[in-house]
């Protein structure tokens, strides 16, 4: 991937997480020599885990490589963040690997979940193989999974838990592998978050002790205790759809929706869900680019950018490279009125762009 474009290699959304403009930043990459299958030996277990906890900590202060490549610390106290990805690994999901790669290098742990069957070489050693549950669909079908990836979501939380990753880490992101992914910013909107609703709610004191879930957009953010409590209820939660109907092998959390989608069990739906029945706090927005709130009507802050699909529809590589260099651009603007000059002095290399989308690019 180019310094300041997206991937331009597959038809992926345009999905931006924290502040989204993607800088590439060097970082050293465990290499294990064996990935974990769905039954490891505790070898291979073994060499998960060390992915899992590849970073050193010293005295709670987590080591985080920086965007020069040095190591850098962490004050004491910061987050503990894992983010997974699950994949088929189909051709368009194997070119963005690499990015994915650099971007999620710089979480505390980072996994790469597929299915026992999927094509690859895991010998980069971060992945790890689930077996999914029977369904109608063959998986060379080539709409295999097509809005109904709990599918394979449920099988890799149910890794999770046995891993007991809730242990070793404060929050657990999940997200995709065509979203671009700031993880400082990732961080940092988890203390606003949690910063404005111990401000605006009458509980909000006691947050830290409560399972929440934060919605951005199709990206979500688990805490310890809600993953424990979901380890908990896994058996009801998690359990795979066996009758013989559209949306066979969806976890029965998503049992309404395949009844009433025709066998759909999309994770974001099914995580709004599943906090609901668990009675659990849910933080955010449930569409990408959407305002939320606290319970008290407090403004949270915008976590998940996206521009309007039908927009970049026939847009060229050329076009879709200069808006995140456009955002890059606006990047430290401290209010709209500064975009905005920043938008009529732009190069003229993307000024067509900048004057445009001023706004858009901006709320990026």
């Amino acid at each position: 991937m180019a310094s300041s474009a997206v991937c331009l290699t597959c038809p992926i959304t345009v999905f931006l997480i924290g502040i989204l403009c993607w800088l590439p930043h060097s970082g050293a990459t465990n290499k294990l020599s064996q990935a974990c299958e769905d039954t490891p030996s505790t070898s291979a277990q073994d060499k998960c885990l060390m992915m899992v906890n590849k970073k050193t900590q010293t005295d709670q202060e987590v080591v985080e490589l920086g965007e020069t490549g040095r190591a850098t610390a962490s004050p004491p106290g910061s987050i503990r963040l894992l983010c997974f990805v699950w994949t088929p690994r189909r051709p368009n999901d194997e070119a963005l690997m690499p990015a994915a790669r650099k971007e999620l290098e710089r979480c505390d742990g980072r996994l790469f979940f597929t299915d026992v069957d999927a094509p690859g070489d895991d010998s980069a050693g971060d992945w790890i193989r689930v077996q999914l549950p029977q369904q109608l669909q063959g998986r060379w079908e080539s709409n295999w999974l097509d809005h109904k990836n709990m599918i394979g979501v449920a099988p890799v939380w149910e890794r999770i838990f046995q891993m007991d990753l809730a242990s070793q880490y404060d929050w657990i992101i999940h997200v995709e592998l065509d979203h671009f992914v700031m993880v400082d910013r990732v961080r940092n909107s988890i203390l606003q978050y949690l910063d404005i609703i111990k401000a605006s709610d009458s509980d909000g004191g006691n947050v830290m002790d409560q399972s929440l879930l934060l919605c951005w957009g199709n990206a979500f953010v688990f805490n310890s205790k809600l993953v424990r409590e979901m380890a908990a209820n896994w058996g009801a939660l998690g359990a795979p759809i066996q009758e013989g109907i559209p949306g066979q092998g969806c976890p029965r959390v998503s049992q309404q929706r395949v009844m009433e989608e025709g066998g759909k069990c999309e994770q974001d739906m099914a995580y709004p869900h599943m906090a609901d029945v668990l009675k659990v706090k849910r933080f955010g927005a449930l569409g990408c680019g959407q305002p939320s709130q606290t319970p008290s009507g407090v403004e949270l802050p915008l976590t998940c950018w996206q521009l309007d699909m039908a927009y970049l529809a026939d847009k060229k590589p050329a076009h879709k490279a200069k808006l995140i260099q456009g955002i890059a651009a606006l990047r430290g603007a401290n209010s709209l009125s500064e975009a905005q000059e920043r938008c009529r002095n732009a190069d003229n290399a993307i000024k067509d762009i900048m004057a445009e989308l001023c706004d858009k690019l901006y709320a990026a």
